[in-house]
């Protein structure tokens, strides 16, 4: 079941995801805190649908 979540968040719907709330959020992340905290923030987006497919 984990390998099979992984698969779907990475491909498709979860990609899509990902990309819609970075776009949205990008140019007021990085006004409020800067680049380098987007980034952290698009990273800790990541993960957390990672480890929720995985479970």
């Amino acid at each position: 079941i984990g390998g099979h979540g992984d698969q779907s968040i990475l491909s498709g719907r979860g990609v899509r995801l990902i990309a819609q709330r970075l776009t949205a959020g990008s140019v007021s992340d990085r006004l409020s805190q800067g680049q380098h905290s987007f980034f952290d923030s698009g990273r800790r987006e990541i993960r957390a649908l990672q480890q929720k497919g995985a479970s």
